[in-house]
């Protein structure tokens, strides 16, 4: 993985773009499974152009406290995932997004935030239910 991130960083800096590494969590995947796994290895490339995707759904799992990971590593996370514990739609299971939304907001972060997720229901409802849940926990 480091020899991947080395040699693709100077291609990323020449195109005035980012990688992005995701730590998966320990089911799927085995060697990158926390915020500060990532980290340490974008460090060692000393690169400004690769950052961290950190994904709700997997920090759920991996990370002791999500608010607590996103304010001590914020400098190297470029994106986010969003998912709720069960991998569907925010407000659908157990996660509380209230907290790491309000270190954003802190933080000041004005990235993208997707949906990596499936779908409880309809489509159209289930979006729109997830819209309203993240517009009253954000």
């Amino acid at each position: 993985m480091a020899r991947f991130l080395n040699e693709n960083r100077r291609e990323a800096e020449e195109l005035g773009v980012y990688l992005l590494l995701e730590p998966l969590n320990r089911y799927e995947d085995h060697m990158i499974n926390r915020v500060e796994q990532a980290v340490s290895l974008i460090q060692r490339t000393g690169s400004s152009h690769i950052k961290v995707m950190a994904d709700f759904f997997h920090m759920n799992i991996e990370e002791a406290d999500i608010t607590a990971s996103i304010e001590q590593h914020y400098s190297n996370i470029g994106y986010f995932h969003l998912a709720d514990s069960a991998r569907k739609e925010p407000g659908t299971g157990h996660l509380d997004f209230r907290q790491p939304f309000a270190k954003l907001k802190e933080l000041r972060y004005e990235g993208f935030l997707s949906l990596e997720c499936g779908l409880s229901g309809e489509r159209s409802k289930s979006l729109s239910d997830s819209v309203r849940y993240l517009k009253n926990n954000a």
